[in-house]
């Protein structure tokens, strides 16, 4: 006769079995908690036994929640677990599931921790500022330079993905200009992310880069035109995986929708709204990845109408919770702009500059 699973009114505890199926319920022990004064720092956490009368637990597994900042755990079984890069302001829990063999959760042990004081904010890891930059026609790979070569912004590659596009891509007073035209291509430049990745915890940080827009003008509106800001683990395609993006797209001749885009062996697109029947002439583009999800936004300062146009977000995978396959150590490479301008079209940016951000989890 099967065992029926039943779930302990009086403790929480799941996994156990109906009166009379032969198994008890395996019961967590009590829940733990640390309230820190400022400048402060947990101490380690070691929980307690479950009780177990049937002998069912096989193995612990124990997964943390950052609910404000980004401290992390190291530690395995009943523990003890240690914690490290916590700060003021940090809230954190962390549940200690007890599995059976054929991992499933019997029960599950819970702390609590936190440390007074303001949360972390965010922190401004890079800005590129083209406009203090070298002046001059941009082609290959290369560094984007001001002093006369004598300091480096940021490493560049000028790609075509696809299509023969007449492309200029250069550095003027106004910032970094790329023009594409003539050809339904795809090309563009990509921006090395190896100076911001260095600073990073690229598995648990989240990353936000906002790209300012001076200029932006197109001679007609065409179906499925397009501009593209990715973040991107190849420098050659938008459609390389993983690849995170916001996408200024014609969905019509006439309309144009503001989207999330996210490709891993696939490619996910999302439309939150219509942006209008014409392209903006300036703004800023807000591009946020982690290693779970991108978010994305437009604002266009000229006109309050179109302000702070909220995207979407578009999980790794199509439940939205984890990646569709485990990211590699650095999953954002690069930083595309890449105009796709259909034939019969042109795209003209100019970029004066671009400032990239790391969000403390929980922070605004």
């Amino acid at each position: 006769m099967p065992i029926t699973p039943c779930f302990d009114p009086t403790t929480g505890a799941s996994g156990g079995a109906a009166p009379g199926g032969g198994s008890t319920p395996v019961t967590p022990p009590a829940a733990q908690s640390q309230d820190v004064a400022g400048g402060g720092s947990f101490a380690a956490v070691t929980f307690g036994a479950f009780t177990d009368p049937g002998g069912r637990i096989n193995s612990y597994s124990a997964a943390k929640t950052n609910v404000v900042g980004s401290g992390n755990i190291s530690g395995s079984g009943l523990g003890p677990y240690t914690f490290s890069g916590t700060a003021d302001g940090e809230v954190i829990t962390v549940e200690l599931d007890a599995l059976d063999a054929s991992a499933n959760v019997l029960a599950t042990a819970v702390f609590t921790g936190s440390i007074a004081g303001a949360p972390p904010s965010s922190e401004l890891l890079q800005t590129w500022d083209f406009r203090t930059a070298d002046t001059g026609t941009l082609s290959g790979s290369g560094n984007i330079t001001k002093n006369s070569g004598a300091d480096i912004i940021v490493g560049y590659n000028v790609f075509v993905q696809s299509g023969s596009p007449t492309a200029t891509t250069d550095i003027t007073a106004a910032g970094l200009r790329v023009f594409r035209s003539n050809a339904n291509s795809v090309s563009g430049i990509a921006l090395d992310l190896a100076g911001v990745l260095g600073l990073v915890d690229d598995a648990r940080d989240t990353l936000l880069f906002f790209v300012h827009f001076a200029t932006i003008s197109n001679s007609v509106m065409v179906n499925n035109q397009n501009l593209g800001i990715n973040a991107s683990n190849a420098n050659n395609s938008i459609s390389s995986t993983p690849t995170r993006g916001l996408f200024l797209n014609n969905t019509t001749a006439s309309n144009l929708a503001i989207r999330v885009r996210e490709f891993d062996g696939g490619a996910t697109t999302v439309t939150k709204s219509n942006y209008g029947s014409s392209w903006p002439t300036s703004g800023t583009a807000l591009l946020e990845v982690s290693g779970s999800r991108v978010l994305a936004g437009w604002s266009d300062a000229a006109s309050p109408a179109r302000s702070a146009v909220p995207v979407a977000t578009a999980g790794i995978s199509s439940s939205d919770t984890a990646p569709a396959a485990s990211p590699p150590s650095t999953p954002f490479a690069h930083l595309q702009i890449a105009p796709n301008p259909q034939v019969g079209g042109d795209i003209q940016l100019t970029i004066s500059h671009i400032e990239v951000f790391r969000l403390a989890a929980g922070a605004t």
